[in-house]
């Protein structure tokens, strides 16, 4: 069995793809076809960020 280095995304990305259901605005990274396919068919997982720049770092 061979293993692949998979590659990671902004989700930003994604989300771009998925909403504007257009691949031409990515089109310069080189993002594979298949990848780009997935994006379009399911929507982006929830993601939950923390702004770090406004606490300190105890809140952290």
């Amino acid at each position: 069995m061979s293993t692949r280095d998979r590659r990671t995304y902004d989700h930003r990305l994604r989300e771009l793809v998925w909403r504007t259901q257009d691949t031409s605005s990515v089109a310069c990274l080189s993002i594979p076809r298949s990848t780009l396919d997935d994006w379009l068919r399911c929507p982006p997982n929830p993601v939950v960020t923390l702004d770090e720049l406004d606490q300190e770092v105890g809140e952290l």
